[in-house]
């Protein structure tokens, strides 16, 4: 499948990962900002057959718990919250069993994300 041969590819060349999002024609990956071995060579090889974006410089976010699954509207408040501060999210990925909400923001406003989740979550009693 797609995924095993672009985690074949990432492997190769000793690519660790935090976040990945595939369609049938592009991937956006997250990486960790110290992975120096992603070059050009890795961009050609998968560019082939898919369109790469990259993004610098961001953060992966997850908001975890079994009651995911179960509200209505949580993805909608979560990202209203964190749009409602001007913070753009640079890529989404939700798990198949709705246990986690997993997203990247630019590492810039990872502290004001966290904050305004944290109000969301905790003082708002969501």
């Amino acid at each position: 499948t797609d995924l095993l041969y672009i985690c074949d590819m990432l492997g190769k060349y000793c690519i660790n990962f935090n976040m990945i999002s595939l369609t049938k024609s592009s991937i956006s990956l997250a990486l960790n900002t110290f992975e120096h071995n992603f070059d050009q060579t890795i961009l050609k090889h998968l560019s082939v057959n898919y369109v790469v974006t990259t993004i610098n410089n961001v953060s992966v976010v997850s908001v975890v718990g079994q009651g995911l699954s179960n509200t209505v509207g949580i993805a909608s408040k979560l990202f209203s919250c964190i749009a409602n501060n001007n913070i753009n999210i640079e890529m989404i990925s939700q798990s198949v069993p709705q246990t986690n909400i997993t997203f990247a923001v630019k590492d810039q406003f990872l502290n004001t994300t966290l904050n305004s989740i944290h109000d969301l979550l905790f003082i708002e009693n969501f």
